[in-house]
């Protein structure tokens, strides 16, 4: 073997080394661009909201400073039963107390317990 043929086949394979070391830092430098494009924006998630949803939620907030702005007891309510108290003309009906309680009770026992429609 001369040496030029083996300086030779030493510079070819130097040189292949390096195109295919280009090669991978170009298949790298694509698959960062890729992986870059492909990134949602700034905050991670993108959210696209229906203008049901919009209604809706203009509708709650609207109902919300609605109860807001409502006094939480009836005033008026509350001083009518404040004068038949004192008058002595306010009657406690047990009856409806009673219904009251029991329909309470099967509220409550309806929320806790499954209903398979069986009796």
């Amino acid at each position: 073997m001369d040496i030029k043929s083996k300086h030779s086949s030493d510079i070819t394979q130097t040189t292949m080394h390096e195109v295919r070391s280009n090669r991978n830092q170009e298949q790298d430098l694509n698959k960062s661009q890729k992986s870059v494009s492909d990134r949602k924006p700034a905050g991670g998630y993108q959210v696209n909201i229906s203008p049901e949803s919009v209604r809706r939620q203009e509708e709650q907030q609207k109902a919300y400073q609605i109860a807001q702005d409502t006094s939480p007891t009836r005033e008026d309510r509350i001083e009518h039963l404040k004068h038949k108290i004192s008058s002595g003309n306010y009657k406690i009906d047990s009856g409806k107390i009673a219904d009251g309680i029991l329909r309470e009770a099967i509220r409550e026992y309806l929320a806790n317990h499954e209903f398979s429609g069986e009796t």
